[in-house]
């Protein structure tokens, strides 16, 4: 038989697969790959023109919120300063992927906010930025660590 079967596992791994007859002979290798991607960014410039949301840091430039704009509950989210970066505040949320569900950071005050009930909405913030923690599928296989 000509089936096609895949191999799946967790994140970091690879999925192979292969056809049935031909033993060893990948079809297409992918892995799995965690990134952040800002809430909003599939949403229409109309929509953010509406909240008074523009784009700056060449992401969306807002304030992560609950389900409303105004929804901004502190047992939302743990708050850390003196981070430096982006990047830091990802690769925290990262640490603690069993509670948090995304990021909002600040570039100017370099404060960052992990977030543990996920991010619907936003609320207009210049220097803001909201992501969202999310597994995409990426062709070939997985960098080096």
């Amino acid at each position: 038989s000509d089936a096609y079967h895949v191999l799946t596992s967790q994140v970091g791994h690879v999925v192979v697969g292969w056809v049935t007859g031909k033993p060893q002979q990948p079809v297409r290798e992918t892995h799995m790959e965690e990134v952040y991607l800002p809430v909003g960014h599939n949403w229409g410039r109309a929509r953010l023109d509406s909240m008074g949301i523009h784009r700056g840091h060449g992401e969306v430039d807002a304030m992560c919120r609950g389900h409303l704009p105004t929804d901004d509950s502190p047992r939302y989210y743990r708050e850390y300063g003196n981070l430096h970066s982006v990047e830091e505040c990802t690769r925290l949320c990262t640490e603690h992927r069993d509670e948090c569900s995304g990021v909002e950071y600040n570039w100017d005050r370099k404060r960052c906010e992990l977030w543990l009930h996920e991010p619907h909405s936003l609320a207009p913030g210049d220097g803001y930025g909201c992501f969202v923690r999310t597994t995409v599928e990426r062709d070939g296989p997985p960098p080096e660590s």
